[in-house]
């Protein structure tokens, strides 16, 4: 019977994790790394997000559609799917992240530990919902280095940096208070930070590196992919 009751403790310890303020790969489903570096079996880059400590300002509980977001290390666990999948109809595999409906200034974080010399981002949409990212602010230490618009919504979005941005936290935020915003939350399903391999450089670390290496500003353009047909529906979950 005692072992019983340790067990039970154990995965007690193991929900706390998963469901409070922050969490990582304890989170249901665990995480995937197999792609932690790229390209795969010749690695120039490392995506320093996945399975590191993640944060969002509060969580989607609406008991009148009964969906639930699960926490936010699902947007940090290497899966690349941007379908919702609420964590109350999902337990196994949940997947993306979703803040509440009275959050009035919704954020989500990941701390890498460390600072980093930071190539790219990566920050993948949910698929039907992508009016969602509009507005949405990206910031490096408190630093905005990417604004989000309504043209420039994908599933795919990749910030690149050249030269690096050194920072160790990376936040999405809005401010729904100063904004006509239909769709107040942070609602996304992953989000990734590149960091070079020892050896190489630039935005896809894709330059080897030279015995020197001249000095630029640091600028942020955003490519994306886009194919897909997107639901603008307000009303949507």
């Amino acid at each position: 019977m005692r072992w019983l009751l340790c067990l039970a403790y154990f995965f007690a310890c193991l929900l706390i994790q998963a469901w409070g303020q922050t969490c990582a790969c304890q989170s249901p489903g665990g995480c995937n790394f197999a792609q932690i570096c790229l390209p795969v079996g010749n690695c120039k880059r490392r995506n320093e997000a996945l399975g590191k400590p993640a944060t969002m300002s509060s969580a989607y509980d609406n008991n009148i559609k009964k969906l639930k977001s699960g926490p936010a290390c699902l947007a940090v666990n290497g899966n690349f799917d941007t379908e919702f999948r609420p964590i109350n109809i999902h337990a196994s595999n949940p997947n993306c992240i979703h803040t509440a409906d009275n959050d009035k200034s919704p954020f989500w974080e990941v701390d890498l530990g460390q600072h980093f010399d930071i190539a790219i981002i990566t920050v993948y949409g949910r698929n039907g919902q992508l009016v969602r990212l509009s507005y949405v602010r990206l910031t490096v230490d408190g630093v905005e280095r990417y604004v989000f618009t309504p043209q420039s919504l994908s599933l795919r979005t990749e910030i690149p940096f050249d030269p690096p941005v050194s920072g160790r936290v990376v936040r999405l935020s809005r401010d729904t208070s100063t904004l006509d915003d239909k769709d107040p939350f942070i609602d996304f399903c992953e989000l990734q930070v590149w960091v070079c391999e020892t050896g190489w450089e630039g935005p896809w670390c894709e330059r080897k590196v030279l015995a020197t290496t001249a000095t630029a500003t640091t600028t942020a353009t955003a490519t994306t992919t886009t194919s897909y047909n997107y639901d603008y529906d307000a009303e949507a979950n």
